[in-house]
């Protein structure tokens, strides 16, 4: 079975270099795949001459307009219709791909999903998940590392409902834990928000083990961690920038060590290095759309756009978006 993922080309902070570069490898390694690389043309086709790609499945689908990380993301989606991450959405809503694709901006990859794609009954604030937390751990996930940056309480309600069907349909667990990401692991602690979402939470009939901590996260307390998309965006690089330098640290250490130690302390390094590196996952999909979209890091370079694409066409697969169709028509019996 072809699998067709669109790919927006113009986003993301090395884009169009990184992503053509990634797309390619992506084709390369997956001969199941069909990558519509959407952008403008002449960008795409400029970059294409670089790589032999006489066999591989990709195709350029135009769009003239590009959405820059500057904008505010609901006016520029709607004052740009043809920009790539909304052309990426459509050609999922008419069927011409299986999946989009963006590591452009977060926000207006969000409202475009929705706008073009529409929600999945019972998902009235779809959101992004974080399908591990940077490889610390397998068994949480986090909802929303940035995506929803305003939230009501009933809103992080929905993201747990949200996350426990991620857990149940996608990762087979059957009674996924659930905590929301407080400052204090105490009812009292928190602010106005967290404080009205803790009793929804509690009476939500969820597993609802109450507030958890930030190292909550990378010791699997919970199996769902629900924020909002403000301070999980805080915390995911937080994260991020605290393992990249500690690793960074290493290597230096490492540099003064006897030579005939380091091989095997260096291939140490490489292991821990790519279990924390976010191109690992490539990208994340948002949950409570009727329509596979992902989301990558901003920062992605081809390596993370090619895992991208790898995981969408698994999450095509495994048919993610009907398994949390389901579950919420489950959670609404």
């Amino acid at each position: 079975m072809t699998i067709r993922i669109a790919l927006d080309v113009m986003g993301g902070d090395f884009a169009p270099v990184e992503t053509i570069a990634g797309a390619v490898a992506a084709a390369r390694q997956s001969p199941d795949l069909s990558v519509l690389l959407v952008g403008r043309p002449e960008v795409i086709q400029a970059e294409l001459v670089r790589y032999a790609t006489d066999g591989l499945a990709l195709a350029i689908a135009p769009a003239s307009e590009v959405i820059q990380f500057t904008e505010r993301p609901a006016l520029a989606v709607r004052q740009k219709p043809d920009a790539s991450i909304n052309v990426i959405h459509r050609l999922v809503r008419d069927g011409q791909a299986d999946a989009a694709l963006t590591l452009g901006h977060t926000g207006a990859a969000l409202i475009s999903a929705i706008l073009t794609l529409g929600r999945l009954p019972g998902a009235e604030r779809p959101a992004v998940i974080l399908p591990s937390i940077l490889g610390l751990n397998d068994a949480t996930v986090m909802i929303d590392p940035g995506s929803n940056v305003d939230c009501q309480p009933e809103h992080l309600l929905q993201f747990a409902e949200m996350g426990v069907v991620y857990m149940r349909q996608v990762r087979g667990m059957a009674e996924p834990t659930v905590g929301l990401l407080s400052n204090g692991a105490e009812d009292n602690k928190g602010n106005a928000q967290t404080r009205e979402a803790l009793g929804l939470l509690r009476a939500s009939g969820l597993r609802f083990v109450g507030n958890v901590e930030g190292h909550d996260l990378t010791y699997g307390t919970v199996n769902v961690v629900v924020v909002d998309g403000f301070a999980g965006n805080l915390v995911l690089k937080s994260l991020e920038g605290a393992l990249e330098r500690a690793l960074a640290l290493a290597a230096q250490e490492l540099a003064a060590l006897p030579a005939e130690t380091q091989p095997d302390i260096q291939a140490a390094l490489a292991r821990l290095h790519a279990r924390f590196d976010y191109a690992t996952y490539g990208a994340v999909p948002i949950l409570g759309v009727n329509g596979l979209s992902l989301i990558g890091h901003g920062r992605s370079r081809a390596p993370a756009v090619t895992n991208g694409l790898l995981n969408a066409a698994e999450a095509v697969e495994g048919g993610l978006v009907a398994a949390l169709a389901e579950g919420l028509r489950n959670r609404q019996t």
